[in-house]
C-alpha cells in the first residue's frame, strides 16, 4: 500500500522549515503528485525517500 504524506509529514522527517520543504518540492523532479494551485502537496513516501537519497548525493 502506498504511504501519502504531505509537508507537514516532509517537515518532521526532514527537520526542515516550511521554506525548505516547499523548496524541495517545488525542484524539477520532485515526484509531486499532480495538484493545482493552492492545493496541499501530496508525495508517495518511498519515492519522496528515493528523490532525497537523490538530492544528497548531487
Amino acid at each position: 500500500m502506498l504511504e501519502i504524506i504531505g509537508i507537514e509529514e516532509i517537515m518532521a522527517d526532514y527537520k526542515l522549515k516550511r521554506a525548505q520543504a516547499t523548496n524541495y518540492l517545488n525542484t524539477k523532479g520532485c515526484p509531486v503528485l499532480p495538484r493545482k494551485k493552492h492545493e496541499p502537496y501530496r508525495v508517495v513516501r518511498h519515492k519522496f525517500e528515493e528523490w532525497m537519497e537523490n538530492q544528497k548525493v548531487k
